[in-house]
C-alpha cells in the first residue's frame, strides 16, 4: 500500500512503529475512540514493545508480530496483514502535526458546545480545557538549553532582532521593542481608538520592511484598507479620493506591500494558521480576538473562550516565532477612566493575563476625547517592567498616533 492511500490509523500506527519520538509525541494525546479495536490493540503492542526496552529507536515488526501472535493467536493473520499494509516512509514530523491538529480541532468543537450548554458542568469544562492546553503545549518544539552562552541570548536583544514598536514613547518602555514569539493585548472600551492604535502599530512595522498579518473582523475590510492609507500616505478620505495615485505611491514607498489583510467572518485559529504558515509574518495582530469563532459556534464566549484563544495565539507565536498582538474589548466599568489596570479586561480574571508579556490598556475621559488625547496604560510588561501611564495624541483622520 503506498503512503498516500494509508488512513490517518495507519499513519499513526506506521510514524510510531518507525521513530519512537513520534511515539512518544503521540502518546500524549492518542485516546482509545479514535481506533478500531484491532488497531488499538496494535497501538497498544507498540507501547509494550517501547516499555520493555527504553534503548530501541525503533520497532521490529517481526518481533512485534510474535508477541500479537502469542497474546492473539487467532488474529495472527489480521495483525500481520495489518502490519504488512502500513508500509515505509512516513512523514513522522507531518503525521504527529496531523494527528495532534486533529485532536486539538476535535476538542475545541467539545468545549465549544459544552460551553453553549446553559447547565453545562464546571468539571467537564475545566477537564477539557487542560485536555487542550496540554495538546497545544506538546505542537510547540521546546528547547533544552546545556551549558547557556549569555552572548547567544544577547542576539535576541540587539537592535536588529527587536521588533520596534510605534509610537517610540511606547517602544522606549518596552526596552527597544516586542520579541519574536512574544504576545501583547491592547484593550480599550468601544470607540477609544483600539483599531486606530493598532493601525498605527502595524503601520510602523510595514515602515521598518516587517510583514504584518492583520486579521480584521469588525469593521469593513474597504474601510480598513482605506485607514491604513490614511496613516502611510499622510492623507484623510477625501484627500486619497482626490489623488488616488499619490495616495497609493506614497503608501507602496512606506511598505504597504509587506501587508497581509485578512477580512475575517469571524475568522477562526485554524484559518489563521493556516495564513501564517503560507505567508511566514513576523507580526501578527487580532482585530479583534472576542469575536472570533470558537470551534462548535461563534457564540460561544465566555472566559473560557477568551483564554483558549488567547492561549493558542501564545503558543502559535511561540511556534511560528512571531509577535503575537490581540485586540480586546475591556469591561464596561472602564468607560470614562483615564487609568485601566489589569482587572479591565473584558471576559478574564487572570486567564488571558497569564498568557501576555504586555497588557497595554486606552484610558479616556469626555475630555480627553475632545482633545484627542488618551492615555496608554503598561499593566503587564515583562520586557522591561516599566508600568508607567503616559499620554499620547491621536489623529483619527490619519489613524495615526502622533
Amino acid at each position: 500500500m503506498g503512503i498516500g492511500s494509508m488512513n490517518r490509523e495507519q499513519r499513526v500506527l506506521a510514524a510510531s512503529i518507525s521513530n519512537r519520538k513520534a511515539y512518544n509525541e503521540l502518546s500524549n494525546v492518542i485516546d482509545k475512540q479514535d481506533f478500531r479495536a484491532q488497531y488499538w490493540i496494535l497501538w497498544e503492542a507498540i507501547a509494550d514493545y517501547y516499555v520493555t526496552d527504553s534503548t530501541v529507536s525503533g520497532v521490529d515488526t517481526s518481533l512485534l508480530l510474535d508477541s500479537l501472535a502469542v497474546a492473539h493467536p487467532r488474529h495472527r493473520e489480521t495483525f500481520t496483514a495489518i502490519v504488512e499494509e502500513l508500509g515505509e516512509g512516513v512523514s513522522v514530523p507531518n503525521v504527529v502535526k496531523e494527528y495532534t491538529d486533529l485532536k486539538r480541532e476535535g476538542l475545541e468543537t467539545r468545549l465549544a458546545e459544552m460551553l453553549l450548554t446553559p447547565d453545562k458542568d464546571e468539571d467537564s469544562v475545566n477537564t477539557l480545557m487542560d485536555k487542550w492546553r496540554n495538546i497545544s503545549a506538546e505542537s510547540v518544539e521546546s528547547t533544552t538549553i546545556v551549558n547557556p552562552d549569555i552572548s547567544k541570548v544577547m542576539k535576541v536583544y540587539s537592535p536588529d532582532q527587536l521588533i520596534r514598536v510605534s509610537p517610540q514613547s511606547l517602544n522606549d518602555r518596552l526596552d527597544g521593542g516586542l520579541i519574536a514569539g512574544s504576545q501583547t493585548i491592547l484593550y480599550a472600551p468601544t470607540e477609544v481608538g483600539k483599531s486606530l492604535i493598532a493601525i498605527n502599530m502595524a503601520c510602523g512595522f510595514l515602515r521598518d520592511g516587517r510583514k504584518v498579518l492583520y486579521g480584521g473582523n469588525e469593521d469593513a475590510a474597504a474601510s480598513m484598507i482605506m485607514r491604513f492609507h490614511n496613516n502611510l500616505s499622510a492623507m484623510n478620505k477625501q484627500q486619497i479620493l482626490g489623488n488616488p495615485d499619490l495616495a497609493k505611491k506614497r503608501a507602496y514607498m512606506k511598505g504597504i506591500e509587506h501587508l497581509v489583510y485578512q477580512d475575517m467572518a469571524p475568522g477562526s485559529i485554524a484559518e489563521v494558521r493556516k495564513l501564517v504558515e503560507e505567508h511566514s509574518p513576523e507580526v501578527v495582530i487580532i482585530d479583534q480576538m472576542a469575536n472570533m469563532e470558537w470551534k462548535g459556534g461563534r457564540d460561544a464566549s465566555g472566559t473560557e473562550k477568551i483564554t483558549a484563544l488567547s492561549a493558542a495565539f501564545r503558543a502559535m507565536a511561540k511556534e511560528y516565532k512571531f509577535a503575537s498582538i490581540l485586540v480586546h474589548q475591556a469591561s464596561a466599568d472602564a468607560y470614562g477612566r483615564v487609568v485601566l489596570d489589569k482587572s479591565h479586561l473584558h471576559y478574564s480574571n487572570v486567564g488571558v493575563q497569564g498568557q501576555m508579556d504586555v497588557m497595554i490598556g486606552i484610558g479616556m475621559d469626555a475630555t480627553m476625547e475632545q482633545q484627542n488625547r488618551r492615555n496608554m496604560c503598561l499593566t503587564k510588561n515583562k520586557l522591561s517592567g516599566d508600568h508607567s501611564v503616559f499620554p499620547i495624541t491621536v489623529d483619527p483622520a490619519l489613524s495615526r498616533v502622533l
